[in-house]
């Protein structure tokens, strides 16, 4: 409808008359009231915008802002396979509660999903596992092994009169004190030496002697803690342990020098006892001769 010739007051006075109105220039009005809906086809242009008395800013930062940055829900997809480092996301400022919180990770913290590897510089607290790999050091405060603590585990070896197994006993050394070995039946097999104080085996020697008894001195000896010279062609040893009776057997030899000689012990003079016996050497016209070489071993109890 056309407003020439007509006053702004008669022109809205027809407007608010009519069920429809069409401005084709600028509206200029103190205040304008619209019960119903605006269509603008161009620019809406306001120094100042409310949605039902509150700032447009303040709406819109309630509902789309808002709800952007507090998501309740991601997408995430699944990954089982792929032999990489993913970085695990943490919230962030050491955050105990819920809430409005951001995320962040670190480099150190990681996930590979082909190994299920989760690596970290350090780990504290509890750790419940079926196995565990270390690399490095194991550093604990107390260690128990099916509740029982590892010093209770490892006294056998530790401290105890004895151990019993049923695999390979693997050992760099086996001190003094350590017990019995109880070895059955079987063999006992070492490619290096073994020093023992006794032996109590019945295959073995208790005592053994090479003696030099010309110019008197032991060459090599085995449970003898010293030898004297007794006289010519006489020499008495005496062992480091006492053999647990007399009845042990002697063997003994020594060198021939051209003239004949025997080595023996004189059932009328030094009985062997269980600390010492007297050898002697004698040659065929049964007179007492010194012998270069000098040998014997005991066996028995």
């Amino acid at each position: 409808m056309p407003y020439i010739g007509k006053k702004p007051a008669d022109v809205i006075s027809t407007v608010v008359d009519s069920t429809s109105g069409t401005f084709s220039g600028e509206v200029a009005a103190g205040s304008l009231d619209i019960s119903g809906n605006v269509d603008v086809d161009g620019t809406l242009e306001s120094d100042a915008i409310t949605v039902n008395g509150t700032a447009l800013a303040t709406v819109i930062a309630g509902t789309t802002v808002t709800n952007a940055t507090n998501s309740a829900h991601v997408l995430v997809t699944d990954n089982e396979s792929t032999n990489e480092e993913n970085l695990i996301a943490f919230v962030e400022g050491a955050t105990s509660g819920t809430g409005n919180v951001g995320l962040e990770m670190d480099g150190n913290l990681a996930y590979n999903p082909s190994t299920g590897t989760v690596s970290a510089t350090v780990f504290k607290g509890n750790v419940d596992a079926v196995d565990g790999d270390f690399d490095g050091t194991l550093e604990a405060d107390a260690i128990t092994i099916g509740g029982t603590a590892i010093a209770s585990v490892l006294s056998p070896v530790a401290g105890s009169s004895s151990i019993v197994t049923t695999g390979a006993l693997n050992a760099g050394s086996i001190t003094s004190g350590f017990g019995a070995i109880n070895n059955g039946a079987s063999a006992i097999t070492t490619t290096g030496v073994g020093t023992f104080g006794s032996v109590s085996s019945q295959n073995t020697a208790k005592v053994w002697a090479n003696l030099n008894g010309s110019s008197f001195g032991l060459r090599d000896s085995f449970n003898v803690s010293s030898a004297s010279d007794q006289g010519t062609g006489t020499y008495n040893f005496n062992y480091s342990t006492n053999l647990a009776n007399t009845n042990y057997s002697i063997e003994m030899g020594n060198s021939f020098n051209g003239t004949g000689a025997w080595a023996c012990f004189d059932s009328s003079g030094q009985q062997p006892t269980t600390s010492l016996w007297n050898m002697r050497i004698i040659n065929r016209n049964g007179g007492a001769q010194d012998s270069a070489f000098c040998f014997f071993a005991i066996h028995g109890d």
